[in-house]
């Protein structure tokens, strides 16, 4: 008999998004700490002033906070479908027939989910650059969690980045309480 694969409600989504977001934070503070050191060392005292503005500006430094963004993820995603904040509320992300998903479908579920909000930096960043987009603020951050809520809307409860690697959350208990 096939197992019935029940999505995850949208408030535990929510939940362990939060908790991972927190783990990820400190994953990447320590990370900036450590590509910071090289920078450290071979700076004199009298140039520490912009050394802020020198190491973080760069796109080597963008390309390593998403590259240990995604080992992170990626690595629990692919060896047993959970992060620590999904297992907290006890749901796995799998591929649409219910088994592990691959290293591959990891990196399109992360880039897909991350694409929006590289979009949000970088009209925030032409916002600055330019006044007339001040006023387009609202939409900016809408379009940004448009990744996290179109599961709201779709018949599957599946979200952009689910349909685009083909993986889907579900719930790892016969329980079906909502959140």
């Amino acid at each position: 008999m096939e197992k019935l694969l029940v999505p995850a409600p949208f408030g535990r989504y929510l939940a362990a998004l939060f908790y991972d977001c927190l783990l990820v934070f400190g994953l990447l503070l320590i990370a900036s700490f450590v590509y910071l050191i090289p920078f450290l060392l071979q700076t004199d005292s009298t140039n520490k002033e912009n050394l802020s503005t020198t190491a973080f500006n760069g796109a080597l430094y963008k390309t390593y906070i998403l590259f240990i963004w995604f080992a992170f993820l990626g690595r629990f995603w692919t060896h047993g479908g959970q992060t620590l904040g999904m297992a907290a509320w006890k749901i796995k992300v799998v591929k649409m027939d219910g088994s592990p998903i691959t290293i591959w479908q990891a990196l399109l579920r992360f880039l897909a989910a991350a694409a929006p909000w590289i979009s949000v930096f970088f009209l925030y960043y032409l916002m600055n650059k330019n006044a007339w987009l001040e006023s387009y603020n609202i939409w900016v951050v809408l379009f940004g969690l448009s990744g996290i809520f179109s599961s709201l809307i779709d018949k599957q409860k599946l979200s952009f980045h689910d349909k685009f690697s083909e993986t889907r959350l579900i719930l790892t208990t016969e329980k079906t309480d909502k959140c």
